[in-house]
């Protein structure tokens, strides 16, 4: 069946000599696989950029239910992204997203509102002047109740916040419950009005991992979390 539709690329991995498995994550159709033989020269050079992590595509195809590897017919960008990509503080950060998106969409259906909000968010990354340290922590904490999960009512969250701040309370002012239920309704925009500190953004990190260790299947150790840590110093 043709489809075209907008998706967000959630990884590229190396397939062989010459070809990409992509993972891209569809406002309809969920998470879809294709199997991208690499083009050279200048059209190689535009696919390969679009396939960088939380790029948003447009992408015609032919959906076959019973292939495991689809094949595209046509892609293009559906969104520009050019400071994101430019910018090392914010490709480390996307880096970051994108490793946790491609775990907890996996095997997810498409939901249109899900997508709406990454993709909102990407844009507003794109758009932020220097207010955007703190973009991952609210990200993850306003994704939870995209996946259905709203902490603030799950005793076993408030157990995780208990033990981490309780590890951590001699390193500065302590996380409580208030913090995580002002990250989860906060708006991107009012980040700079909520001011942490790297221990404070640590703490909240920590706490959002586990929480997602606990709640999603098989959530690994992030590889990229060290290197988020070491590009912003915490």
């Amino acid at each position: 069946m043709l489809t075209k539709g907008r998706g967000i690329v959630l990884n590229s991995l190396k397939y062989g000599d010459d070809a990409n498995i992509v993972a891209v994550y569809f406002e309809n159709e969920g998470v879809v696989s294709f199997l991208c033989r690499a083009a050279k020269g200048k059209q190689g050079r535009g696919v390969r950029m679009l396939m960088q992590p939380l790029s948003v595509v447009e992408v015609e195809f032919d959906l076959r239910q019973n292939r495991q590897l689809q094949y595209m017919k046509e892609v293009r960008a559906a969104v520009m992204l050019d400071e994101v990509y430019r910018n090392p503080y914010k490709i480390t950060i996307v880096m970051f997203v994108a490793e946790v998106l491609r775990y907890v969409l996996k095997g997810e259906k498409g939901n249109a509102e899900l997508f709406r909000f990454i993709v909102e968010s990407l844009v507003w990354l794109e758009h932020s002047g220097e207010d955007f340290a703190s973009f991952h922590i609210v990200f993850l904490a306003k994704l939870l109740c995209f996946l259905g999960y709203n902490p603030m009512y799950d005793e076993e969250f408030r157990e995780i916040v208990a033990s981490k701040v309780g590890r951590d309370a001699m390193s500065g002012p302590r996380l409580d419950m208030n913090d995580i239920a002002n990250l989860i309704g906060m708006e991107y925009e009012k980040m700079n009005l909520y001011a942490m500190n790297h221990s404070e953004r640590n703490q909240c990190l920590e706490v959002l991992i586990s929480y997602y260790k606990l709640r999603i299947p098989g959530f690994p150790e992030l590889k990229s979390l060290e290197i988020l840590r070491e590009v912003y110093g915490n």
